[in-house]
């Protein structure tokens, strides 16, 4: 299976947007260059699941110009950062908490509005994500159908006397 797209994201692109008064990752920074790398993959991965939930692949936005493009990157940034923040020493948790709900709001449009969150560069899916929303989807039940009502009486009702 072929890795996440990153959307270019590199360490040095998450260093530049998000810590540039801190050097280069190294081999010896904290964190690491090597765990910056993973912490991009895996940022991509997540991006990538949240993408196919929402009937999308993160392959096929390509064109680099395009605010899909750049809302994906930029969002895999933010998630690093996140990331990141929590393994360096001597950072403001409130900067950690605010770039957190960020990202939670990031995801949360995306999850509220499909791929119209991502701007232009994404074409509408085919088809919608598979699976169910709700039960009622689920069970095919229709909410005012008293047919699909039990007319069972529980045995204690909260006005009985034990």
């Amino acid at each position: 299976m072929p890795a996440p797209s990153a959307f270019g994201v590199t360490a040095e692109s998450v260093r530049v947007a998000y810590f540039p008064h801190l050097d280069s990752f190294t081999a010896n920074s904290i964190p690491s260059a090597v765990q910056m790398a993973d912490f991009v993959t895996k940022s991509a991965a997540v991006l990538d699941g949240k993408l196919q939930q929402e009937a999308l692949t993160a392959s096929s936005i390509t064109d680099t110009e395009s605010s899909a493009y750049v809302w994906c990157a930029d969002t895999i940034q933010l998630a690093t950062a996140v990331r990141a923040i929590r393994s360096m020493t001597g950072q403001d948790p409130k900067v950690a908490g605010v770039w957190a709900q960020e990202l939670r709001d990031r995801y949360r449009d995306l999850d509220d509005n499909g791929y119209l969150a991502l701007g232009a560069g994404v074409n509408a899916p085919a088809q919608e994500a598979e699976g169910p929303s709700t039960h009622i989807d689920e069970y095919a039940l229709e909410p005012d159908d008293p047919t699909d009502m039990s007319s069972i009486l529980p045995p204690f009702r909260k006005d009985d006397l034990l």
